[in-house]
């Protein structure tokens, strides 16, 4: 298996791990991934997608951040900011 495939067989297994809320699985790997891929904006996105929704608010917001800056114009990550934002009662950054 090369590389861009074993990629897209980690993004497919986060994925399900998101849908069935297995959000500390979902850190533990994306960490792991974002070590491997330092550069690659999904796995940031789901690690901070993971920590928002165990209420770290914070932490998801930094994470978050640096996904935005590998990818300007992600509407997922957009709307993953928002919702830290909102939770953080940023309002106007929401």
């Amino acid at each position: 298996m090369n590389q861009t495939e074993f990629k897209k067989k980690e993004i497919e297994k986060i994925i399900n791990l998101i849908n069935v809320k297995k959000y500390n699985e979902v850190i533990s790997k994306a960490k792991v991934m974002i070590k491997k891929f330092p550069r690659d904006y999904i796995f940031y996105n789901a690690l901070g997608m993971a920590l928002m929704n165990l209420g770290q608010y914070d932490e998801s917001l930094e994470v978050l951040n640096k996904a935005m800056r590998l990818d300007e114009n992600n509407i997922y990550i957009l709307n993953n900011l928002g919702l830290v934002n909102g939770y953080l009662a940023n309002y106007k950054k929401s």
